[in-house]
């Protein structure tokens, strides 16, 4: 179920200037599409971030978030909110049959926590369960953040593992005794 994080690689595609072109339109949703095909399901700010990066643009504003708002409508995408994160998946794919973890990628790059969906972050403590049986909530948060390539943890990191947790027992995924959490 594990496997490596795969990062899109882009070429540079123009100058910010050229961005705001209406003709480089097309170019900036293959680019999105590239993205999303290498790494759905991605966080929106990553895949801003990585968009932007191959214009050479590093800050957002109104300019900016009206083209990226054009082309996100154009996408065939599915949308998933954590928080205050929204993560894009490909529209072929479902976010309630997700069944990988995607650890660090070939260069031992690795995502934060908060740039990882609960789907994700769900089937890593799944397969910490299966493996530990039953687990209080923080040995299960412990183990889930090591299988993510995390020994230390900051309240940030542990809120998106415990929601992520939450949502496994809402959902039914994985159960909560009282004091331990199981399959």
């Amino acid at each position: 179920k594990a496997t490596a994080y795969n990062t899109a690689v882009l070429p540079v595609m123009g100058t910010s200037d050229e961005f705001y072109l209406p003709p480089n339109a097309g170019k900036i949703e293959s680019i999105a599409l590239r993205i999303l095909k290498a790494e759905a399901p991605v966080s929106r700010n990553t895949l801003i971030r990585k968009l932007l990066g191959a214009w050479g643009i590093t800050r957002t504003g109104d300019r900016v978030d009206a083209v990226i708002a054009g082309v996100f409508k154009k996408l065939d995408k599915r949308i998933t909110v954590d928080g205050d994160n929204a993560f894009f998946w490909l529209g072929s794919q479902d976010p309630d049959s997700y069944d990988i973890y995607r650890t660090a990628d070939n260069q031992g790059n690795k995502r934060e926590l908060t740039e990882i969906p609960s789907e994700e972050i769900i089937v890593a403590a799944k397969e910490v369960l299966s493996e530990q049986i039953g687990l209080t909530k923080a040995d299960l948060i412990r183990e889930t953040a090591k299988k993510f390539g995390f020994t230390r943890l900051g309240a940030v990191m542990t809120a998106a593992l415990e929601n992520a947790i939450d949502k496994a027992v809402s959902t039914g995924k994985i159960k909560n005794g009282g004091d331990k959490y199981t399959l």
